[in-house]
């Protein structure tokens, strides 16, 4: 069952109305379920799903289950990793490769920076939100997500204006240089399973 189905009242308006077979009414929409549907066995498949006025809830999966979803974050998270190494200066804030998280990359910036000017920066400038650092790390890194309705364009996205802010403040970055590295990993691998995933 949803652990609450009020909770999915407002991702409604990216749907619309639909009308079913014998004129009954609803509303229509396609999601990536989070949560556990009680026999139903659709957690973390994207769904399609349809209140209708007469009969209620209705779900039916679109065939994209966990490990395309796992794939796809991992498949983009390794883009960012390869931004991070050739950003000059910077390196990812976990110690060695068996630490790396698939759903967001803590970056280090160099020493003499504060990573919440980075994180002002791109969101007073840019309109681009990025993770502060949080304890320990606080000023020290700044955190881009790769989790969820996500390709390579909108991670390039954040990379792109992650470079900018970080220029604006005065860390001697070289334009471009990370987006490209992530372009090449991303366009050298054949994405059309991953591209379904995202939909």
């Amino acid at each position: 069952h949803w652990a609450s189905c009020q909770q999915w009242d407002r991702s409604w308006n990216v749907g619309g109305s639909t009308e079913g077979k014998d004129g009954n009414h609803g509303k229509s929409s396609v999601v990536e379920l989070a949560v556990l549907l009680d026999g139903h066995g659709l957690c973390g498949n994207r769904a399609e799903v349809n209140w209708w006025e007469n009969d209620g809830w209705e779900i039916s999966s679109l065939g994209v289950g966990l490990e395309q979803v796992f794939t796809r974050h991992q498949f983009l998270a390794e883009g960012v990793r390869r931004a991070v190494d050739a950003w000059d200066g910077c390196r990812l804030c976990a110690a060695g490769p068996e630490w790396v998280s698939n759903t967001v990359s803590a970056i280090v910036i160099p020493e003499g920076f504060d990573s919440n000017e980075v994180v002002q920066r791109a969101y007073h400038r840019y309109q681009l939100s990025l993770g502060v650092g949080l304890s320990k790390v606080a000023g020290r890194v700044f955190r881009i997500g790769h989790l969820g309705w996500l390709n390579e364009l909108m991670v390039m996205q954040a990379l792109t204006g992650a470079e900018m802010a970080m220029k604006d403040v005065g860390i001697p970055i070289e334009l471009g240089s990370g987006v490209a590295a992530a372009q090449a990993y991303y366009s050298s691998s054949d994405t059309v399973a991953l591209a379904q995933a995202a939909e």
